[in-house]
């Protein structure tokens, strides 16, 4: 069993133990869930079309000073569209490995030159603690 964080439809950020391990994901705990983005996610932006991600890598190291927490000198993004996403759930016989089906990770510089032509939306929710 998973807290949730936020969600919308089908999609949420969920965690398990710690915030620092929020996810993002399709489904809820009611049905089988599809992991989109691994741990940390930060912030999501979205529209009709797209969502928009950040994330900190998750560092599971034991004995490390940054274990268990996202290693917030990286930032990586991630862009999907819900569409695709959603049919591919909807299509899925099993074994279809989710996180495949979303671009990224990206750096700033290639975020933001695919944002200028995709016309991303703006990161909307943002969780300050884990920035």
């Amino acid at each position: 069993m998973s807290d949730v964080a936020w969600t919308d439809g089908d999609f949420s950020l969920v965690y398990v133990d710690s915030r620092e391990q929020m996810q993002l994901i399709i489904g809820s705990d009611n049905e089988e869930s599809k992991l989109l983005v691994g741990p940390t996610v930060f912030a999501i932006g979205e529209n009709e079309d797209v969502f928009i991600v950040m994330q900190h890598p998750y560092v599971d190291v034991i004995n490390s000073s940054s274990a268990n927490m996202g290693n917030r000198l990286v930032t990586n993004y991630y862009y999907f569209e819900k569409a695709y996403i959603l049919r591919a759930r909807d299509n899925s016989k099993g074994g279809v490995d989710f996180s495949k089906l979303v671009n990224g990770p990206m750096s700033d510089d290639e975020f933001y030159k695919v944002s200028r032509v995709k016309n991303f939306p703006k990161f909307s929710v943002i969780f300050r603690d884990l920035q």
